[in-house]
Order: structure tokens, then C-alpha cells, then sequence
């Protein structure tokens, strides 16, 4: 990750490991703190620490994690590394996330909702 992302700092001692750093999707864009935590076995999940993210985004779960893809989608196996996979899912995510706020159309791909899929944990 450090290699990517020097800007990421680990967090062993968390309540689960987690990574934690600034990201911006363009150079007009806030900086986003992010945190990929290690919960659920080989799954990441990835939350806008600050600034705060607009909770009716629909591209959101339930626990305030982002949806960066449809779990069946093969997008993300935990045999990848997460600064090659799921950091610029995260970027893109917030550059759609922008959009979306100015525009009120997502720009990223969808997948379409009220499938069912693997059920996620919340904590």
C-alpha cells in the first residue's frame, strides 16, 4: 500500500486492522479521509471518515460503508491487493460521488438494486 499510497497510515491496533488516508478524485475535489477496515474475512470495507458523505446516496450500505461494486461481479477477490483494486474503486466512487451531488445522476456503473446478494455485516 505504502508504495501507492504514501500517504496511507496502518492501523494494527483499531478495533479491526484498517488503513487510513487522504484521497482526491480530481485536483479540483476535497480531500477525503478514508478507512479500509478489515472486518469481514477477505472483503474490505471502505467508509468516508471526513469530510461527511451525504447518507441518501444510494450508493451507500446501511452501515455507512461505500459500495464500490456488486459482490458477484468478480471486481474484487481477496487474493488481489487492495492498492491496486479497491483504493481506485474508492477514487471513483468519490469522483461520482461529486457528480452525483451536482448533477443528481450517478456517472459510475450501477448494478442493478433489489437483487439478492450476499448479506453484509454490520456492526
Amino acid at each position: 500500500m505504502l508504495q501507492c499510497y504514501p500517504c496511507f497510515r496502518y492501523n494494527g491496533g483499531h478495533r479491526v486492522p484498517a488503513w487510513h488516508g487522504f484521497v482526491q478524485p480530481t485536483d479540483r475535489s476535497s480531500e477525503y479521509l478514508v478507512e479500509i477496515e478489515f472486518g469481514e474475512p477477505g472483503y474490505p470495507n471502505v467508509r468516508v471518515v471526513a469530510p461527511p458523505i451525504d447518507r441518501s446516496c444510494k450508493h451507500l450500505h446501511g452501515d455507512g460503508t461505500l459500495c464500490l461494486y456488486h459482490p458477484d461481479d468478480a471486481t474484487w477477490s481477496p487474493d488481489q491487493c487492495v492498492a491496486d483494486v479497491i483504493v481506485p474503486l474508492t477514487i471513483y466512487w468519490l469522483w461520482a460521488y461529486e457528480l452525483w451531488q451536482k448533477t443528481g445522476r450517478w456517472y459510475a456503473p450501477e448494478a442493478p438494486h433489489g437483487l439478492k446478494v450476499r448479506e453484509r455485516r454490520v456492526r
